[in-house]
């Protein structure tokens, strides 16, 4: 009989983006009920109707609160959705949610695993130290110390984690699951996508995808590409307004280039695999990220990407010629990459897009992602009974 796997996680919402997507997969993957603090940042309501969700609401909570002492009727409700669990796979850090976790799990004597999603990464450490620094005081390092894993989306993830924290961990490395398009996309579905989307047929696009937000440094992409001038090449921000909008990146735009900086504005699910087809190649410049599934989808897309130093999927993608990565993360990094994918020839783009499309066959698919998650938690749950 397969463990009852129960997920925790913080809001859950789309407009968390990638570690939405996350949870979402990995519940619907292991047959997982949700539990999910509601917090209030969520400004979109889930759309996963096919997946059990229960609600604790913490909304009316201090930050403060939420992380280190919520009310006994929040611990009631969660030990009651949680109890019956087999296994809890417990998403993110820094709220409550895992004391709680640690409590139950103490007492019920319930294996659980955590996901950290990039929160033990030096970068991201580097802002509301203290804060952090107190919620590993009051319960966080306990609670990641005695997790029967900690499991991480790639090997660079874990090796940030082990340098943040500077001790060893109950690791496991799992990456996310994405599934390749069956055949590289053709010159024919190139052009009708650029007729859906009104772009040129006649230019190299380059495509940066996902949520405008100061992490990812959307205004120093825009002064890269204008300093770049590639006169071949045209750059396509794709996603909604975040901290950052539209209207300021055009502000950045010299007038002659602003028709070779494109906004196509908030995608679902349909218009961002007609994006991903239209498109010739990625580019991240975030400041962090600990997997980047908009990086993991165009290679699965058969684009080419440009990744910078401490992207997530650099480590994974070693000796994999899929792209460009610059060991630098300055301004003339970033222009020397963009110039130099403007420069490819047509072949040369397709067997580097051809080559990270294959990288995600073998390393993504869904089915071994499957089973590795499978073969964990059937190892962890067996020897909870064992020394139950």
């Amino acid at each position: 009989m397969r463990p009852r796997v129960v997920s925790v996680c913080l809001d859950l919402s789309p407009s968390h983006g990638g570690m939405y997507r996350a949870v979402t997969d990995l519940a619907r993957m292991l047959g997982s009920p949700i539990v999910t603090f509601r917090d209030g940042t969520g400004v979109e309501p889930p759309t996963q109707t096919d997946l059990s969700v229960t609600v604790v609401d913490w909304s009316g909570l201090s930050t403060a609160r939420q992380a280190f002492l919520p009310p006994a009727s929040v611990r009631r409700a969660a030990a009651h959705a949680l109890g019956n669990a087999d296994c809890l796979l417990v998403h993110s850090l820094f709220r409550g949610h895992a004391q709680i976790v640690w409590q139950l799990a103490s007492e019920r004597r319930i294996p659980y695993l955590v996901v950290p999603h990039g929160g033990l990464e030096p970068a991201l450490w580097e802002s509301r130290t203290m804060l952090r620094r107190a919620w590993m005081l009051a319960g966080g390092d306990r609670f990641l110390r005695d997790a029967d894993r900690i499991v991480f989306a790639t090997e660079g993830e874990r090796a940030h984690a082990s340098q943040t924290l500077q001790q060893p961990l109950p690791a496991a490395v799992i990456p996310f699951a994405v599934a390749a398009i069956e055949n590289p996309r053709s010159a024919t579905d190139r052009a009708a996508a650029r007729r859906r989307l009104a772009l040129p047929l006649d230019r190299r696009m380059l495509l940066v995808l996902g949520r405008l937000d100061p992490v990812k440094q959307p205004d120093a992409i825009v002064h890269g590409f204008c300093a770049a001038a590639t006169p071949r090449c045209d750059l396509v921000f794709a996603g909604m307004d975040g901290a950052v909008t539209a209207d300021s990146l055009r502000r950045l735009v010299p007038p002659e280039l602003r028709d070779r900086v494109r906004f196509i504005g908030a995608v679902d699910n349909v218009i961002r695999d007609t994006v991903l087809t239209a498109c010739d190649g990625y580019l991240s410049w975030s400041r962090h990220e600990s997997f980047g599934y908009a990086a993991a989808e165009s290679l699965a897309a058969g684009l080419p990407v440009i990744l910078p130093p401490g992207h997530g999927l650099r480590s994974a993608l070693d000796g994999t010629a899929c792209g460009l990565f610059p060991a630098d993360a300055d301004q003339n990094a970033l222009v020397t990459a963009i110039r130099s994918f403007s420069a490819w020839s047509d072949d040369e783009l397709r067997s580097r897009g051809i080559a990270g499309w294959e990288w995600v066959r073998q390393a993504l698919r869904p089915d071994t992602v499957t089973d590795l998650w499978g073969s964990l938690i059937a190892d962890i749950t067996q020897q909870a009974v064992k020394f139950a």
